[in-house]
């Protein structure tokens, strides 16, 4: 009996493993956006397969979190279905992230953890290959807008510093510090005003929270750590990328106010035409015009405003349901006892920071975030982090 047990157990968390990897190796490709095989994305063949592996996740049913993830699909697919527009991309891809992600809230992720470190590093040194054959401003990656590109380096890092204490070796933790380096300037080198006040602001908080711990551990080795990235920063930004750099400050002290203006003003524009349409047209408020159908009536733009958007496309309906979501998972967050809760709190502020000025509903990287940060699984993590908070 007892090793029949053990070997369910030993199956499952193979299969836990497999339905992790293939998520993390989604979240990986998903950064090179525009690869794809034949007309498919690389990474929603990931997708596709921890769609499929999810099925065979054994977890506890958690009613509450089913129950939203079944009123977001329906609502949506009823905006779909009376929608005066034709395209089903947006539900369909909504409805296939979402069942894909539906077992993070209730695994173990200390594999994810894990296998983040390596494959950010990874993203960062081929990111910065590429960066190296870049002849714009703003650079933006694989991506058409540079804050897609922010916030999936963004999400890569949260589970870098989940991973960061439970490190049992000294070369796992130089990675991660050099993970953090190396987006930051990734993050500098995309000019993107709300990726640097929202990476700045998780990693400032984070560093009291995780690296301090860290520091104390290593003191020598983080002297000389912080000194060399100092001079590095200093050699990379202020002699290598000057003009790069002057034209990111410019961004912000007033002498490309007119780009600031216009940025802002283009994306109110079309967060008002959006919900104009919705006034003039009153019985698409309940469901709205489907995913992904307000570039149809703004003429090939997207509303950049995942708040507004979730209201014109899935409706007054599914925006309640979102937002309550949202709430359950701070309060959840909140009334935890390890430091994860801080971790995840300033985690979640920040992604509904970054989902004002971009539209997340399809965003892979947005729900595979949002569905861990509903998870409440005690780790070996959370075991340090109690020892070390009391010691």
């Amino acid at each position: 009996m007892c090793k029949t047990t053990n070997s369910i157990q030993n199956n499952q968390d193979n299969i836990v493993f497999i339905y992790s990897l293939f998520i993390s190796l989604a979240l990986f490709f998903h950064v090179f956006n525009t690869l794809s095989f034949g007309t498919i994305k690389i990474f929603y063949i990931f997708v596709f397969f921890a769609f499929i592996s999810s099925f065979f996740v054994k977890s506890y049913v958690n009613q509450l979190y089913h129950f939203f993830i079944v009123c977001l699909v329906l609502f949506s697919c009823i905006g779909a279905s009376t929608s005066p527009f034709s395209d089903f991309g947006g539900i369909i891809s909504l409805i296939i992230l979402l069942v894909s992600c539906r077992k993070l809230p209730f695994i173990n992720l200390q594999y994810i953890e894990t296998v983040s470190i390596y494959l950010l590093n990874i993203v960062c040194i081929l990111l910065l290959f590429e960066y190296g054959n870049f002849h714009g401003m703003r650079f933006h990656g694989y991506y058409n807008d540079p804050n897609y590109m922010c916030l999936t380096l963004l999400s890569f890092i949260y589970f870098n510093f989940r991973a960061l204490p439970s490190r049992k070796y000294l070369f796992e933790n130089v990675i991660i510090l050099i993970n953090i380096f190396m987006v930051a300037l990734l993050v500098l080198f995309s000019q993107s005003r709300t990726g640097l006040f929202c990476y700045g602001l998780f990693i400032v908080i984070s560093m009291k929270n995780y690296a301090i711990t860290f520091m104390k551990n290593h003191v020598l080795f983080s002297i000389i750590l912080i000194v060399s990235l100092f001079f590095l920063l200093y050699k990379v930004i202020l002699t290598q990328f000057y003009d790069e750099f002057d034209f990111f400050v410019s961004r912000f002290d007033g002498r490309r106010a007119d780009d600031l203006g216009n940025a802002s003003d283009t994306r109110l524009q079309l967060s008002h035409i959006c919900i104009s349409y919705l006034i003039d047209n009153p019985i698409y408020i309940p469901f709205g015009i489907g995913v992904g159908n307000t570039e149809l009536i703004t003429h090939g733009h997207r509303d950049h405003n995942t708040i507004t958007s979730c209201l014109s496309e899935q409706g007054l309906l599914s925006l309640v349901v979102y937002l309550i979501y949202l709430g359950i998972v701070f309060i959840r967050n909140y009334k935890r006892n390890d430091l994860f809760r801080h971790l995840n709190l300033q985690m979640e502020v920040v992604f509904i920071l970054f989902s004002l000025s971009i539209w997340c509903m399809t965003y892979l990287p947005f729900w595979i975030v949002l569905s861990v940060l509903y998870n409440q699984n005690k780790s070996i993590n959370n075991e340090y982090f109690a020892y070390n908070k009391h010691s």
